[in-house]
């Protein structure tokens, strides 16, 4: 690959490779009754999602052992203090789309060195996709430097967003109102369901800009090492940094990030809520 990848990113990189494979081996029992189990109202959880966890813990722990480790499905260990990495891992991001063999989710994996985001990859078993970035490295897919597009004027831009259903009148009013006034100045938005693939294709230039709130740090933490290091900006819904707390993020190719910025401020006055 030529990036001189250290051996944490080298382990997150083999870490997701190795959690899509056994989603890919284990997407026939999908059709076992208590293959899906209910989270929340709006949350599912599948035994792949514990057992990729489970493997990645094992993976990282057996490598790094004083490495804290904290995962979507409750896997939480070591101290990571010192010269220790906290790690963020997302067995399954995507898991409706998984479960209703929708083809867009992957195995996402990211670390933190002194707090600060280091490193990541992100693995898309259906079409193969390794994408994985380091700070100072760059970002990568399947071994090729990859870049944000050049996209400048919103009429020729793509978009993705994410916001999560539920009986939240405000967030879902909010948003539509946001896309009716978008919508007229782009060429197109989507829905994918996956945060981290959002994120990996804003990196790669499939998409121009990603805005999603309510997500956890292990949703996000592989995808905003992806689009800085591939020349993107990534930023909180105020524009500062705050994303792996408020779960609120604006990914973009960094030409259209004002414009955006501004577009949600119009629609989401109430600024308490996407803190």
């Amino acid at each position: 690959m030529g990036s001189g990848f250290s051996e944490r990113t080298q382990l997150a990189m083999a870490v997701a490779a190795a959690g899509g494979r056994l989603l890919e081996t284990g997407a026939t029992e999908r059709a076992r009754q208590d293959f899906v189990q209910v989270k929340s109202s709006r949350e599912l959880v599948t035994a792949l999602d514990r057992r990729v966890e489970s493997m990645a813990v094992e993976m990282i722990r057996s490598r790094f052992p004083a490495d804290a480790v904290k995962g979507e499905e409750g896997a939480e260990a070591g101290a990571g203090s010192g010269e220790a990495a906290c790690w963020l891992v997302d067995p399954i991001d995507g898991t409706f789309n998984f479960v209703r063999d929708i083809p867009a989710y992957c195995v996402s994996v990211a670390y933190l060195l002194g707090g600060r985001l280091h490193g990541g990859a992100v693995y898309d078993p259906v079409r193969d996709e390794l994408f994985v970035a380091e700070r100072g490295r760059g970002a990568y897919l399947n071994g090729q430097p990859i870049s944000v597009s050049g996209a400048r004027r919103s009429q020729d831009c793509l978009l993705a967003v994410f916001f999560p259903a539920g009986p939240d009148g405000y967030l879902i009013a909010s948003h539509f109102e946001l896309f009716g006034h978008i919508l007229p100045e782009i060429r197109d938005i989507r829905r994918v369901g996956a945060a981290a693939l959002d994120l990996a294709w804003v990196a790669c230039g499939r998409l121009d800009g990603s805005f999603e709130v309510h997500l956890h740090p292990w949703d996000i933490a592989a995808g905003i090492v992806l689009v800085e290091e591939a020349g993107g900006l990534v930023t909180d819904w105020h524009g500062g940094a705050d994303y792996l707390r408020s779960g609120s993020i604006v990914a973009t190719n960094g030409h259209i990030h004002s414009w955006l910025l501004d577009k949600i401020e119009r629609h989401f006055v109430d600024k308490d809520y996407i803190d």
